[in-house]
């Protein structure tokens, strides 16, 4: 009798479950053969699919819920794929949502989801699928329509799937080709027309807004618009000749026409006709440009030469022009004055006949060498006077060039004939020469060929050179050569030849400075040795006007024309005399009103009202015009209605005195200072905003060498400015930053810009994740001037992302858990009662077999199996938090040490236990014997988790969570809990077994096992707490259980109610149970007991049985 039977396995009596599942497994097994009979049906219609298959379309069967059922091979074609491949994606996939399934549809996927749910008709005109795979298309077009069964039910969704890459290609192409024409035409500077013979403009392109400040809708509005600004005095020429526009040949036109702001503007013009069809009216095209420049150009140059001939006209020697061809082109006054022959006679003629007969042929060829581009040296040439005097010049020639080419040459002459004869004289003379030779206009040496001493000079040498003639007497020429190497040349030259002609050099003069000398060298007898006289004309100045005379014209030229400067030039009493375009237009003056300016005279110097602009400074330059002097005006602001507003200036004058010191004109130069003056400001704004982002932002040149970091990278990083300019910005990189690196970031950055993820280093060796955005700033040849980075560091970012991954599995988990309770809970009701029905009818049993004792044993058995069967059903009841529970205030102190005195005679001797319980814990809202179970639970898992031994600790405290602390845990909250924790040393806690710990049935620990774990989660959830699970693989596990707190103590234990007397003396006993199985059971043992029962399936059936019996 005493011993007891044994227990079934778990798993028998979950076979007895599963019975329920094959029942639904057959119903999914009738699906199947439903979709097998479908399959078939496309199979017995072999036109269909032949027609299916070699369709150029994409073609798919998908049925309601969107799995795959038939497919053709362009639609493998269109998205890569095998057929292999994609019934895999298929299987994968099963059960998305549309919208998922089809992530690629964007702004569609809503009407295809509504389309798969309702069976409706939806075209999807196009579709990138760039960012997409598979893919082995770019762009496609999707048709979806549905196909219904006789009852109008959606039974399957075709879908056709076109390839349309190669129209959106063309189209690409298309809109790039429009895009250039419309470039070309709105970035040339030239106006495209075209215009009716009578004046009508039919069309004119929109960057005559730009040249001509008119919008082109009032150019096509008013037939007379172009007509009506075209000025006077060329509208009066063209009507003489003829139309403005060409009727029949190509007609090319200068004129002036009236900007937009009222200034005329010179335009050059070409058009032709175009051919129209008979009848039709005719009309011409063609394009104008402004060409105002060049005609301020010309007339400037026309200036510019007048002040050359000016400066001509004052030199005593010849000066010449000569045209490629050999003529003469220019000749200055000085060849009247010598010779006293006409000047114009010579213009035209060859430049031989300006020389002796005898002379001619050495002029020819030596200027034919300089128009070949040669410089051929200094020759001398007899010129013949009205009088019949013969003089001799010497001629000097300088090629001139245009683009390279040789287009004549540019000559001086000089009158040497005093100088020829005192020479000749010289040599028949002693005194004769002493006079020249003292009296020479042209410095004269006398040295020593060998050592170079200087044996005699005359006075225009000391005056020239600066020192006197005792000290020349004690000079070399060496010391004051610049080039002596050159001189023993010449020197070495003279003696052999026994003269040298013609040669330049460059000395030096007492006070160092330079002189450039022309020398003529010849070897006379000094006291009875050779010695080597020397004429040396200073052509120092002549050296300087030629270079001035050359570059005179270029810098007059550059300066003018080019100069965004503002230059004006007044006489000193305040009229204009000469002005640039820059000046005209920072002032926004018309022809005419510069015209005014120009003409007005002036008696005396005056201020009028249009002066008051320089406000406070007006006292200062009346100054500068009456005293002379200059003054410099930083800033000034001018208003003008032309402006549209206000300008900036700032201002220069300068006074040019005349020979007596007093002011003969004003150079003003002004500045339109404007744009700068707003650039400065915004780039002012712009540091400003730089200095205070609270973005990482970085500047670096094309090999990322830092040139500037902003305050928010020195803070973020932790660096001082000085330690990273110059630097590389890898510095800053991460060595765990695998790819992309820094040479891939900064490539794709030369490539236009990136954006990613990297993960950086401060100076403090901590890394965090940063979000960085490059981009490349060009200059004007294309070439990367400066790298730009803003970098934001994303460690919240990050820790908020996973702190959402995280709850997200929580609330996942705990659906799945919600879900299997639901399940558990019903199963365990149902079974439930069997079981109560098989324990009662086996108490039966025992109760009428008192003396058979094998019947008995069977009796034991069944009721010990029915036993173990209710326990597995209160863990499921538990799990699904069906478990009646009376919730009350708890002592967890007085549970724990219970559950400790329960286990203590159990443990293995390897396992060691020590509890830590916190004297001030709060009462914990909860059921004492749930408590209990729950502890059981969890300290049975511990043990058996440290199999070779270890420690098991139980803590309890108590627990006060804010909402950070409530956000770290799954299912958790903020406020005032207990915390009960258990803890092991043993195996740990795998991450994957992690999510499945509280699943019914999953057990790491073999069969038969598993819902100890989900039967604390249901009871704890039922708490109204949750449970915390911390461990790693080989570190041991801690469960910290949450428990909200009782605002009441703990009642004192209740006493045991009485037992009821076994003998029921025929007691009347009202049983109310809607299971007929227990009803029975039940009454039975009552009646057995000598109870008398009344039966009653429900509420209302007691009442009336219980009036029965009243």
């Amino acid at each position: 009798m005493n011993d007891q039977p044994e227990q079934p396995s778990r798993d028998e009596i979950v076979k007895q479950l599963m019975i329920f599942r094959q029942i639904v497994a057959q119903s999914e097994a009738d699906d199947r053969e439903r979709t097998r009979m479908e399959d078939a049906l496309w199979r017995t219609e072999p036109l269909t699919r032949a027609v299916i298959e070699n369709s150029p379309l994409g073609v798919t069967v998908r049925s309601p819920d969107g799995k795959l059922l038939l497919f053709n091979r362009a639609w493998l074609r269109i998205w890569g794929l095998t057929a292999e491949r994609a019934r895999e994606l298929d299987k994968q996939t099963e059960g998305w949502p549309v919208e998922k399934r089809y992530g690629y549809l964007g702004q569609w996927a809503e009407p295809v989801r509504q389309a798969f749910i309702e069976g409706r008709e939806v075209f999807v005109p196009e579709v990138s699928l760039e960012h997409y795979t598979p893919r082995a298309a770019d762009w496609v077009s999707l048709h979806f329509y549905p196909i219904r069964d006789q009852q109008g039910r959606v039974e399957q969704m075709v879908t056709l799937t076109q390839d349309i890459s190669s129209r959106k290609l063309a189209e690409g192409e298309l809109e790039s080709a429009r895009a250039r024409l419309e470039l070309l035409l709105h970035s040339t500077p030239a106006v495209i027309f075209s215009s009716q013979v009578q004046g009508g403009t039919t069309f004119i392109s929109q960057n005559v807004s730009q040249e001509l400040g008119y919008a082109a809708g009032e150019w096509l509005a008013d037939p007379a618009f172009w007509r009506s600004r075209i000025h006077p005095e060329e509208l009066a020429a063209m009507e003489a000749t003829g139309l403005p526009f060409p009727e029949a040949r190509a007609r090319i036109r200068e004129y002036r026409f009236r900007h937009a702001d009222g200034i005329y503007r010179w335009l050059y013009e070409e058009s032709r006709p175009i051919p129209v069809p008979a009848g039709g009216e005719p009309e011409a095209a063609g394009y104008f440009i402004d060409i105002t420049a060049r005609k301020w150009a010309e007339e400037t140059l026309r200036e510019s030469e007048q002040r050359f001939r000016t400066l001509l006209d004052g030199v005593r020697d010849m000066v010449f022009t000569v045209h490629s061809d050999g003529t003469v082109t220019m000749l200055n006054p000085a060849y009247r004055a010598v010779t006293g022959r006409p000047t114009e006679g010579m213009i035209g003629r060859p430049l031989a006949e300006l020389v002796h007969p005898d002379d001619a042929g050495l002029a020819g060829r030596l200027t034919g060498a300089c128009l070949r581009g040669e410089v051929p040296p200094p020759f001398e040439a007899r010129v013949l006077a009205v009088g019949g005097d013969i003089l001799t010049f010497e001629f000097h020639a300088t090629p001139l060039f245009k683009d390279g080419a040789v287009t004549g040459l540019l000559g001086v002459a000089r009158d040497v004939t005093v100088r020829k004869r005192a020479e000749q004289e010289l040599r028949s003379s002693e005194q004769y020469y002493r006079d020249l030779f003292e009296n020479a206009h042209d410095p004269i040496i006398v040295f020593d060929p060998g050592d170079e001493r200087v044996l005699d000079v005359n006075r225009r040498a000391c005056q020239v050179y600066g020192f006197s003639r005792d000290e020349f007497l004690e000079l070399s020429l060496d010391g004051i050569s610049r080039d002596p190497v050159r001189g023993k040349r010449q020197i070495e030259e003279t003696m052999r030849a026994g003269s040298y002609v013609n040669f330049e050099t460059e000395q030096r003069r007492r006070d160092g400075s330079p002189i450039f000398i022309e020398v003529n060298a010849s070897i006379v007898d000094f006291g009875g040795r050779p010695a080597i006289l020397s004429v040396n004309r200073d052509v120092t100045e002549r050296r300087q006007a030629e270079q001035a005379l050359r570059a005179s014209e270029e810098l007059s030229r550059a300066v003018i024309e080019h100069s965004p400067i503002g230059i004006s030039i007044r006489s000193r009493t305040g009229r204009l005399l000469a002005y640039n375009r820059a000046w005209q237009e920072i002032w926004a003056m018309s022809d005419g009103d510069v015209r005014r300016d120009l003409e007005t005279e002036r008696a005396e110097f005056r201020f009028d009202p249009l002066d008051n602009y320089l406000g406070e400074w007006l006292p200062r330059v009346e100054q500068v015009y009456r005293e002379g002097g200059m003054l410099f005006i930083p800033e000034l602001e001018i208003s003008k209605p032309a402006f549209g507003g206000t300008r900036h200036i700032s201002q220069f004058f300068y006074a040019i005195p005349d020979a007596r010191g007093a002011v003969e004109r004003m150079v003003v130069t002004t500045q339109d200072i404007t744009e700068r003056r707003q650039a400065l400001q915004e780039i002012t704004i712009l540091a400003q905003a730089v200095k205070s982002t609270s973005e990482c932002i970085s500047i670096t040149d094309h090999k990322d060498i830092l040139l500037f970091v902003n305050d928010a990278f020195c803070r973020t990083y932790g660096y001082q400015r000085q330690e990273l300019v110059g630097r590389h910005i890898g510095m800053v990189l991460s060595p765990r930053q695998q790819q992309p690196g820094a040479t891939e970031v900064l490539r794709r950055t030369l490539e236009g810009g990136w954006q990613g993820e990297l993960l950086n280093r401060r100076k403090d060796g901590t890394e965090f994740p940063v979000y960085l955005s490059t981009a490349v700033v060009r200059d004007e040849r294309g070439l990367p001037a400066a790298l730009i980075g803003v970098a934001r560091d994303i460690t919240e970012q990050k820790r908020a992302e996973a702190q959402r991954e995280r709850l997200r599995e929580a609330m996942v988990q705990a659906q799945k858990l919600e879900a299997m309770g639901v399940m558990a809970g019903g199963i365990a009701h149902d079974f439930n009662n069997l079981l109560t029905v098989i324990q009662g009818s086996t108490e039966m049993l025992r109760l009428r077999l008192p003396g058979d004792e094998t019947l008995l044993t069977e009796a034991y058995r069944i009721n010990a199996a029915a036993a173990g069967a209710a326990d597995l059903t209160r863990q499921l009841l538990q799990f699904s938090r069906r478990q009646p529970l009376e919730l009350a205030a708890c002592n967890v102190n007085r549970a724990a040490e219970e559950a400790l005195r329960a286990i203590g005679g159990r443990l293995p001797d390897r396992v060691r236990v020590e509890a830590s319980l916190a004297d001030d814990l709060r009462p914990a809202r909860a059921d004492a014997a749930g408590m209990g179970q729950v502890l059981a639970a969890l300290m049975a898992n511990a043990v058996e988790s440290m199999p070779q031994g270890g420690t098991l600790v139980i803590r309890t405290s108590n627990a006060d969570l804010d909402e950070a602390e409530a956000a770290a845990m799954p299912g958790a909250r903020p406020g005032r809990f207990v915390r009960l924790s258990v803890s092991d040393t043993g195996a740990g806690i795998a991450p994957e077994h992690l999510p499945r710990l509280f699943e019914p049935f999953f057990s790491t620990k073999g069969p038969g096992r598993g819902l100890g774990l989900p039967a604390c989660y249901g009871t704890v959830a039922q708490f109204q707490g949750w449970i915390d699970v911390a461990g790693r693989h080989g570190s041991g596990a801690e469960f910290n259980v949450y428990l909200p707190v009782h605002k009441a103590e703990p009642a004192p234990e209740a006493p045991s109610p009485a037992a009821a007397p076994a003998d029921g003396r025929q007691r009347l006993v009202l049983m109310v149970e809607d299971e007929p199985g227990i009803m029975k059971v039940f009454s039975s043992i009552l009646r057995m007991k000598g109870y008398r029962v009344a039966e009653a399936a429900d509420a209302a059936r007691a009442r009336e049985a219980f009036g029965r019996q009243s």
